[in-house]
């Protein structure tokens, strides 16, 4: 996944109840910083009917919810990352057991690897409470 720089890095939202027909992708709890505006096929189409509105609010809802998605799949993808380096470290250990070899080191970057993936499941188990 490639890294994305730049983004305004709060929460997001849509909408504001005290506004009719509110459009908007703002900062958390500030109406002025403006993120985007959406216009999806209700917008455009002009028609008003409820369908095209359902859709364009789940658009907006769904672009509000970018920078949690975002850092989701930033935690998933260091997941998958420190379980393929326990993965490959398991399995050099199985070699060394089967030849005799001294494994080490290998022993020690398997501990490291499972304080990596300690290190991320902690803030996950955290939002879970």
């Amino acid at each position: 996944m490639k890294e994305i720089i730049g983004f305004t890095p709060e929460q997001w939202e849509y909408g504001t109840p005290e506004v009719e027909m509110d459009q908007f992708v703002r900062v958390k709890g500030q109406p002025d910083k403006i993120i985007a505006e959406v216009r999806g096929w209700g917008w455009l189409s002009k028609k008003g009917n409820e369908a095209a509105a359902k859709e364009q609010d789940a658009n907006g809802h769904l672009l509000a919810a970018a920078p949690e998605l975002y850092a989701e799949c930033k935690s998933l993808l260091r997941q998958r990352d420190a379980l393929k380096t326990l993965s490959d470290l398991q399995e050099k250990l199985l070699a060394c057991y089967r030849t005799g070899k001294n494994p080490g080191s290998i022993i020690d970057k398997l501990r490291e690897a499972k304080a990596v993936l300690a290190a991320i499941e902690a803030p996950e188990k955290e939002k879970k409470t």
